[in-house]
């Protein structure tokens, strides 16, 4: 299992350090909303919105929780936490770290991060679809 997660990471550290290498125009993050479909590495795919305020606040629609990001663009790290969040057959907090970057125009975004749900920590990677941009 430990091998499976250690290949996962690096799997998505390499699918990022090759899309953020294209050369593409940076679209800036703040006032846009993307719908993230989230692949953990023990667990069923779930999606959720992620709202990216022009306030540095980061909301995902996941529980009742609030985090912050910070761009250097095209890529960002993001960290958002959430009490009460119920996937599958768990409930509990979720701590989320991420890191991305946006491709095509800022048209998808695709990246990696870890995350502490019920004690346990486990990567994932995800994609997004843009669904509102800043006006």
């Amino acid at each position: 299992m430990r091998k499976q997660k250690l290949l996962t990471v690096l799997f998505c550290c390499a699918l990022l350090i090759g899309i953020s290498t294209v050369t593409a125009s940076a679209q800036e993050l703040a006032g846009t909303a993307y719908r993230l479909f989230i692949y953990p590495s023990e667990s069923a795919a779930f999606n959720a919105n992620a709202v990216f305020q022009s306030d540095g606040v980061l909301i995902i629609g996941i529980g009742s929780g609030l985090g912050a990001y910070l761009e250097f663009a095209p890529t960002f790290v993001g960290l958002y936490h959430a009490l009460g969040v119920t996937m599958g057959d768990k409930t509990g907090d979720i701590t989320m770290l991420m890191v991305g970057t946006t491709v095509n125009q800022g048209k998808y975004i695709v990246g990696f991060g870890s995350s502490i749900f019920s004690g346990d920590r486990v990567p994932f990677w995800f994609y997004g679809t843009l669904i509102v941009t800043a006006e």
